[in-house]
């Protein structure tokens, strides 16, 4: 019997895990890439951040952004300031963070009536007049419904969204809000 010893030299190739980022362009892929880097779950890190583990979806696939109150938490688990460049992270430290903190127009967003029953209301608050778009995800984060975009004048609004006539079930739902770049999540229950 003929027997082969063959090495190979070099390194080994390295195939990054599934999911892992390429490039680090958003606080989703930040957060990813730690997230894998650690080897922990998004449950893991939603308890780490005090917030829902779906916030931690929605945060990695840049559905919404988080809440001023989460940046520190966020910068304490990254270890770094994910985006230094950009003037929307208050709290930031350094010689130049003054420079980089402004202050953002208010925005509210909530759920009127929850649970609801096929005709859910939203309440949106601006503090200028922006174009307003509403994306609504079941759990598995799958668009089931959305109220078309329009542009609103500053103060508070009340949208609707119809459940009924589409295959919707009842259950446990996201209202993501998306007005002049900033988003929030509003989460709600549809009974029948």
């Amino acid at each position: 019997m003929l027997f082969c010893n063959l090495q190979l030299e070099g390194p080994r190739p390295h195939c990054p895990p599934r999911g892992y980022p390429a490039t680090l362009r958003t606080l989703g892929s930040h957060l990813r890439k730690c997230r894998i880097d650690l080897g922990l779950g998004q449950r893991t890190v939603a308890q780490r951040l005090g917030v829902l583990e779906e916030t931690v979806g929605f945060w990695a696939r840049g559905l919404c952004r988080p809440l001023p109150r989460h940046y520190g938490g966020i910068v304490r688990f990254l270890g770094y300031e994910p985006e230094p460049g950009l003037p929307t992270w208050p709290g930031a430290s350094g010689p130049s963070a003054a420079g980089r903190v402004r202050a953002r127009p208010s925005l509210t967003f909530r759920v009127l009536g929850n649970p609801g029953r096929e005709v859910v209301r939203l309440a949106v608050t601006l503090g200028s007049q922006e174009v307003v778009r509403v994306a609504i995800y079941d759990v598995s984060g799958r668009v089931v419904g959305e109220v078309p975009g329009e542009v609103l004048p500053a103060g508070e609004h009340v949208l609707s969204w119809t459940a009924g006539g589409r295959n919707i079930k009842p259950g446990v739902y996201f209202a993501v809000l998306d007005a002049g770049g900033q988003s929030r999540v509003a989460k709600f229950v549809l009974l029948r």
